[in-house]
């Protein structure tokens, strides 16, 4: 998870009840099944078919769908079995150890990706001529990918195993309470800054940046440059959108504790339902991306197709079977 729960994490326990616990692991029991099958289904298709493989405005929903994927089968299952129970059942201090690198890790991959997904759009629609050749594409497109992945996994591996803090875990709370680092403020105001209230701010920015853009270029009568990059269009602004209206609730509220005190009814919404948004937006990502893939959507619907009439098929048995038979 983010570290913006580094101010409220402490009253998890006051605030949470079995009840409360119920209603989201319900949710997370109806959901997390389909989510993981929507995702693998996604992923396939963006791996391994060759036509849509090559699409390469997908690589940047892959990765997102590819971090998703890992908290929905690492992490959702264990914040689930805290919820069951009301507290963490593995109680070593490797194991909340673990449990934190791996979860902040994702969490800022989702939401540094999700900024690199709105800028790429940029590119892709107004500067496609720098994916043209070979070199370009591993400068502009593989590339940041790949230093968004290291840099992230690299700051909170420091973070977690180098930089020297007393480590202290909370087995009553979810990732065992806060990682020891964000008891530092130099290094948890970066945290904040570079991996939550950055991606958060500029993500909607860059996408009202594009639909101005494209407005322009549409009212100058460049009618045929938007019709085809309208699926671009849609596919960032639904998946951008569901990540800002799912993510804002809880790192404003966080923000706002910073500069002062916020009501007990906002603090205890924050801290018992605002808090599993990250693991939200993992489980309801898959849907999302399925609504506006219209390729993997059709390929699916083939697939499909084909194997009822497969199914439907009626073969026909061979004359010694058929004699002797009464009808």
């Amino acid at each position: 998870m983010a570290s913006a729960e580094s101010n409220v994490t402490g009253f998890i326990t006051s605030y949470e009840t079995a009840f409360t616990r119920k209603i989201k692991l319900g949710f997370f029991i109806a959901v997390t099944p389909f989510a993981i099958i929507c995702d693998i289904i996604l992923i396939y298709y963006l791996v391994f078919d060759r036509t849509i493989r090559n699409i390469l405005h997908y690589h940047s929903i892959l990765a997102l769908l590819l971090v998703c994927l890992a908290l929905e089968t690492i992490e959702v299952p264990r914040i689930m079995n805290y919820l069951r129970i009301g507290i963490v059942t593995l109680q070593t201090d490797l194991h909340c150890l673990l449990w934190q690198w791996l979860d902040y890790i994702l969490g800022g991959l989702i939401n540094v990706c999700m900024l690199w997904f709105s800028l790429e759009r940029h590119l892709f629609i107004f500067y496609s001529s720098i994916f043209n050749t070979f070199k370009r594409r591993v400068a502009f497109h593989y590339s940041p990918l790949i230093i968004i992945f290291v840099c992230v996994s690299l700051y909170y591996s420091i973070a977690f195993f180098i930089y020297p803090c007393k480590r202290q875990y909370d087995f009553t709370q979810p990732l065992c309470g806060l990682p020891c680092y964000t008891s530092q403020a130099s290094i948890s105001l970066y945290d904040l800054f570079a991996h939550n209230w950055i991606p958060l701010l500029c993500t909607p920015l860059l996408d009202s940046t594009l639909i101005v853009r494209v407005a322009c270029r549409r009212n100058i009568g460049q009618q045929t440059r938007w019709k085809r990059h309208r699926k671009m269009i849609i596919q960032v602004l639904v998946i951008s959108n569901l990540f800002v209206i799912i993510q804002t609730p809880y790192v404003l509220i966080a923000f706002i504790q910073i500069l002062g005190n916020v009501p007990d009814f906002a603090l205890y919404v924050q801290v018992v339902y605002f808090y599993y948004c990250l693991w939200l937006f993992a489980l309801v990502l898959p849907f999302a991306c399925l609504s506006c893939l219209p390729e993997v959507k059709n390929k699916i619907r083939t697939n499909f197709m084909r194997c009822i009439e497969r199914n439907n098929e009626i073969v026909p048995l061979p004359f010694s079977q058929t004699r002797g038979r009464t009808y």
